[in-house]
């Protein structure tokens, strides 16, 4: 046998993949497998063929239809999803090449039916949850209320099937506990990291930074951007505020979010650059002095934990429940950044025209976010991954043995 073969077989199941569909759990998926090789041989097992033999990375594997699953700007048809959990119920015996299975929650309707494949095959199981807010979204009319219990459903028959349950942050871990009842021993925290390249090059001085502020997200309503928007309109009334902020980002948000700005009379003072490259992502990060968060919930936001590994202080709104602000576990408000009501672009406004006045404090601030963020490398990631790993494989050996 080959040094491969050695070693164990990890494969990793959600519906969309890095590096073609970009968000939060597609990096995630894609960083974690990338960091496990050369200890394990990683798989991702999604919607996206094999890229090619000039590829390098983790093998993909596709065993969902593909073209189906994401609107350009990541969000599911409720055709895909539907598409997605009637391809889970037939999944081929692909699932029997492998020792454990870690399986991306999200949007949970493949879930079964890779357990059941995966149980067949006599994996060992994890769940990795970035997000359980079921709870947290509109319940109003029939279909919502359906929907609603659909979710909790499907993430209470998964947690009850799988061996271990990770999740991405106190925020995740605290849901889970709080809203689906699970033991707080049984989920183990494994947060998102950056690159570990990212604190090669030393941050820019403040001097150096000629963007004001900056946000980088996909632009759909839960991101709520346009209150960063009318936070700058008020910026500028009330303080004559010329400066730059640059939003980073496409969806289906961005017409009217134009349109806003337009009519705020910001239109030499934002910038919309829609989706680019990583390189040109950590350029402008670089160039800017805040990053501003102003979502409703989030699981983690790799893109702060970025900003942050680039010396930019965090502002990010702070929703009602902690259940869905995995921002937390990131940012010290007053050290590492600042925090304000989600929705309440006033004091956002107000937080911002502070902070703009007084480049030394934001300098300060920025070099603390920085530090703060040495502790989230994807490194280090995988290799509390790894310890989930190897005690499902135990727990898994234990089964076979006992057979």
């Amino acid at each position: 046998m080959t040094g491969r073969d050695l070693r164990p077989r990890v494969a990793f199941v959600t519906d969309k993949s890095a590096p073609w569909f970009v968000g939060g759990y597609e990096n995630r998926v894609w960083q974690l497998a990338c960091q496990l090789t050369p200890s394990y041989d990683a798989t991702i097992l999604s919607s996206s063929p094999s890229p090619g033999r000039q590829y390098k990375g983790p093998e993909f594997r596709q065993i969902f239809p593909g073209g189906f699953e994401t609107r350009p700007a990541g969000g599911r048809t409720a055709f895909g999803i539907a598409v997605l959990a009637a391809s889970s119920l037939c999944l081929p015996r692909v699932l029997f090449d492998f020792d454990v299975v870690v399986i991306q929650a999200i949007p949970y309707v493949h879930v079964p039916g890779v357990i059941r494949a995966a149980r067949r095959g006599g994996c060992a199981l994890i769940l990795d949850v970035s997000e359980a807010w079921a709870d947290f979204r509109g319940t109003s009319g029939a279909l919502a209320s359906v929907r609603l219990q659909a979710v909790r459903w499907l993430l209470r028959e998964a947690i009850a099937k799988v061996d271990r349950i990770v999740a991405v942050s106190t925020a995740t871990a605290r849901s889970l506990e709080t809203r689906y009842g699970i033991d707080r021993q049984r989920i183990v925290i494994v947060p998102n990291g950056v690159d570990p390249g990212a604190w090669n090059d030393p941050a820019p001085s403040i001097i150096e930074r000629d963007i004001d502020m900056i946000t980088v997200g996909r632009l759909v309503p839960p991101k709520r951007v346009s209150d960063l928007l009318r936070a700058l309109g008020l910026l500028k009334h009330n303080s004559s505020w010329s400066g730059l902020a640059t939003i980073v980002g496409d969806g289906p948000d961005l017409p009217s979010l134009r349109q806003l700005a337009a009519k705020l009379g910001l239109a030499n003072n934002v910038r919309f650059v829609g989706r680019v490259s990583d390189h040109e992502r950590t350029r402008l990060l670089r160039k800017s002095k805040l990053f501003v968060l102003t979502s409703e919930r989030e699981g983690f936001s790799i893109a702060s934990l970025e900003a942050m590994s680039q010396g930019l202080p965090l502002v990010a709104s702070r929703p009602p429940t902690q259940d869905v602000f995995g921002v937390s576990d990131i940012v010290r408000e007053g050290v590492s950044g600042e925090l304000f009501p989600t929705g309440d672009y006033r004091k956002l406004s107000e937080i911002l025209g502070k902070l703009l006045s007084d480049p030394t404090r934001v300098a300060v601030m920025g070099r603390s976010a920085r530090e703060m963020s040495r502790d989230y490398s994807w490194d280090l990631a995988s290799k509390k991954l790894e310890t989930v790993l190897a005690a499902s494989l135990e727990s898994r050996a234990r089964r076979q043995s006992s057979s």
